[in-house]
């Protein structure tokens, strides 16, 4: 069963939002980490608990933090193009819905009543068609009669 384009919109929004939302926590990590290298320097404590650092744990936190804070910029990146591309499937789908619903339109009401139309016209064409060309009156009531004209 094909799936319908505003089911794919929604969920395609939902993409878009949960690599929003990864990129918020990016973000906020990243101001938390820094937060807590500038409080561990200038006041030598953990920027959450406020415990006093000794020498050899500020410089194990603070190693450990400044890793994680060059890691971050990868991290970003990566869902930046995440994000990115979630956005242009999104921007896709919703220029394509217009097409989508043309062709449902199509295809749930104009061909029905095309095809409604075609077959109340076929013996209409085929009685004008036997009167325009030349056939016998035998052959022009058999064809009629194939169309039930």
């Amino acid at each position: 069963m094909p799936v319908c384009v505003q089911d794919r919109l929604e969920g395609q929004q939902r993409v878009v939002e949960k690599e929003a939302d990864a990129l918020a926590v990016i973000t906020a990590w990243k101001s938390v980490y820094n937060a807590g290298l500038a409080n561990a320097v200038a006041s030598h404590t953990c920027n959450l608990c406020e415990r006093p650092f000794t020498a050899p744990e500020e410089a194990a936190f603070v190693q450990k933090i400044d890793q994680k804070v060059r890691q971050l910029p990868i991290a970003e990146q990566a869902k930046t193009a995440e994000h990115r591309a979630a956005v242009d499937l999104l921007k896709t789908l919703t220029q394509a819905r217009p097409t989508w619903e043309d062709c449902q339109r199509v295809e749930k009401e104009e061909l029905p009543a095309a095809e409604q139309t075609a077959v109340r016209c076929v013996p209409l064409s085929v009685w004008i068609l036997t009167e325009r060309i030349a056939l016998t009156p035998s052959a022009r009531t058999c064809l009629r009669s194939q169309f039930a004209c």
